[in-house]
């Protein structure tokens, strides 16, 4: 079986030296290999090709599989959020992992929908490009960023299930309150936060393009309506997003969600796991001052 990866290699490389056709050079792609996670493609140059085109097709060499690629949405009146967020998984994860914040002013030209009065945060709908983000290649893990990890990200990437198109918590609730941080309206809808932490089967959500990201209605994005079925979500355990508030506080959650607002908000300063945000907040911003000598 040739792995996803090596089809794309050589589909970047047939499809660049086609372009080129008329002006000359023709790059193909003559074999791929897998060894240890790496991909190492055999290109054949007909005529004079630069650098640059040998790059063009090595850009489709992808990360280990081992190592969690996380994107974790950016909001500006948040921002010591995705901090925290990230060191504390940072502090947990026992494998490699690559940090990817979904920042709007970094998609210019990408996501150009209008802001929906009813989203809360800036990555409402920006979420849905990470299979776009990722070149449809591999796992992502989504996560809005106020939540808290307190285990090892390693044992959520191990639950990734080829069977599933994406992976999700299916929360079945009804929000305890209108209103939620800064005053804004507590929307509820069916599969409510199901989408706050999606792992995607990259590879099957090339329906999440960035037209269908730019156009599809809150509803059909956040419902999963982009999926042939419901058949298509794996089942991922509470405890990787539970739901601070809405549930009862517990000792084995694995990943909490401030839902509501985060504890870096007056209003939530006081809620279950706020000591421990505070705890990872302050080594955040900490430094090792130099040791002063003793006089002799």
């Amino acid at each position: 079986m040739i792995p996803a990866a090596c089809k794309f290699a050589h589909a970047k490389a047939e499809a660049h030296g086609a372009a080129d056709t008329n002006s000359g050079p023709e790059l193909t792609s003559d074999a791929c290999h897998v060894h240890d996670g790496y991909i190492s493609v055999s290109l054949t140059c007909r005529g004079h090709c630069s650098l640059g085109e040998f790059l063009t097709v090595r850009s489709g060499v992808y990360m280990r599989d081992d190592v969690a690629r996380i994107f974790i949405g950016f909001d500006s009146k948040e921002v010591v959020a995705y901090h925290v967020l990230c060191q504390s998984i940072l502090e947990h994860s026992s494998i490699p992992v690559a940090f990817s914040p979904i920042v709007l002013d970094n998609l210019r030209g990408i996501f150009t929908r209008e802001r929906n009065p009813l989203q809360s945060t800036e990555f409402s709908f920006s979420r849905f490009l990470v299979p776009y983000l990722s070149n449809f290649e591999g796992w992502s893990i989504f996560m809005d960023c106020d939540m808290l990890a307190r285990a090892d990200i390693a044992e959520l990437w191990s639950l990734r299930d080829e069977m599933y198109s994406a992976m999700c918590v299916k929360h079945d609730y009804v929000p305890k309150v209108e209103t939620k941080f800064l005053g804004q309206t507590q929307t509820k809808y069916e599969k409510k936060n199901w989408s706050s932490m999606i792992l995607f089967n990259n590879a099957k959500c090339t329906a999440l393009s960035k037209d269908y990201v730019n156009t599809a209605t809150g509803l059909q994005l956040h419902q999963f309506k982009w999926l042939g079925s419901e058949e298509q979500i794996g089942e991922i355990p509470v405890t990787w997003n539970y739901l601070v508030n809405e549930y009862e506080h517990r000792t084995d959650a694995r990943l909490v969600h401030f839902t509501d607002g985060g504890p870096y908000f007056e209003d939530y300063k006081n809620d279950d796991y706020a000591g421990e945000w505070f705890a990872l907040r302050d080594r955040v911003v900490s430094v090792q001052e130099k040791v002063s000598q003793p006089a002799q």
